[in-house]
């Protein structure tokens, strides 16, 4: 994590500081506070508790806050200041070709300000991010035609649940009112797709959790394992989650009285732990020809291939739906989005 930090903290130095009119003093100065700005995984690491990893800390509250404003806000001014890197250039040769060089001088004085623009711009966007994160989410209806569904399944209610990120930052009273909201719902199941937590289960993460226990449904809480399950100890949650009064649906299905079946894939993340990768054909191995498909997956990745495996409907979380705006486009791009 050091030398991508140094890199982005290095272009960030040539491109804005070291043009700024002050002394080399203050310009080394700020270079250490970006440098430590993007070093946040590093500085956890001096932090966490034993057990714990760079992803999943399992730091007190303030703490995470205290590292996490500045590492977002100096890595999308880096990602902002990149973005704009070709336009740049392509404007400077453009003035230079068609001998616009007052133009081109006028542009390079306007340079300081434009990076205080997007330094605000970035730490609006990190508020805005954090703040999002941090909040109940939204409740949002959303009607799905299933091909073939039977009449006893017409109807059916499932409440999507995902990333829930379990830590200090977020505490367990934002989980005990989603579960509060989804009671009053009287869903006919609960899909739980992944990134329960960031911790271990035996630490504040797992108690955070609890609440999930009390989840009520016609036919059952149904779940499927998130890449940051396996970022701490992937076994130990899938031991821990039953206790829940959850079905998780490792590589397998589930077929319900009324006629359909849930099924899920593990995360791809798992096979770098040792344990068990996603298999769709295992999930969906000895389902009947003709019986709608609700299929839980984390990563959106596969939906190209679960639809040509006659899954009706993906359900996946994993892209926490655009909750930085800047970023939600690059986000889609390495989703197959």
């Amino acid at each position: 994590m050091v030398i991508p930090s140094f890199i982005m903290a290095s272009y960030l130095f040539f491109r804005i500081i070291l043009s700024l009119k002050t002394t080399r003093l203050r310009k080394g100065i700020l270079f250490a506070v970006m440098l430590a700005a993007l070093m946040k995984y590093t500085l956890v690491g001096l932090f966490m508790p034993r057990g714990a990893t760079y992803l999943t800390p399992d730091l007190p509250g303030p703490i995470l806050l205290l590292l996490e404003f500045p590492y977002i806000t100096a890595l999308l001014l880096f990602l902002l200041t990149l973005s704009l890197e070709i336009p740049r250039d392509l404007f400077l040769l453009g003035c230079r070709v068609f001998r616009g060089g007052a133009v081109a001088e006028k542009f390079r004085r306007l340079e300081p300000r434009i990076h205080l623009t997007l330094l605000v711009f970035a730490f609006g966007v990190t508020c805005l991010g954090v703040l999002n994160g941090c909040a109940m989410p939204e409740l949002r209806k959303v009607d799905v035609p299933v091909a073939g569904l039977p009449d006893s399944a017409d109807g059916f209610r499932i409440v999507l649940l995902a990333d829930f990120h379990a830590d200090r930052l977020s505490g367990g009273e934002k989980i005990r009112r989603v579960v509060e909201t989804v009671n009053a719902l009287e869903p006919d199941a609960v899909a739980i797709v992944g990134d329960f937590a960031d911790g271990l289960p035996s630490g504040a993460p797992g108690e955070f959790l609890k609440p999930l226990a009390e989840l009520r449904t016609r036919f059952g809480s149904f779940g499927v394992t998130g890449n940051h399950e396996y970022y701490s100890d992937g076994a130990a949650w899938l031991e821990y989650f039953p206790t829940l009064n959850l079905r998780m649906l490792n590589n397998e299905h589930e077929i319900l009285p009324c006629g359909i079946a849930f099924a899920g894939v593990t995360d791809p993340a798992a096979v770098r732990h040792g344990l068990p990768g996603p298999d769709l054909n295992a999930a969906l191995s000895d389902i009947p020809e003709g019986i709608p498909v609700i299929l839980l997956a984390h990563q959106p990745k596969i939906a190209k291939e679960a639809s040509e495996k006659g899954v009706s409907l993906q359900l996946s979380g994993h892209t926490h739906g655009g909750m930085i705006p800047v970023l939600k486009q690059l986000v889609a791009l390495f989703n197959s989005g």
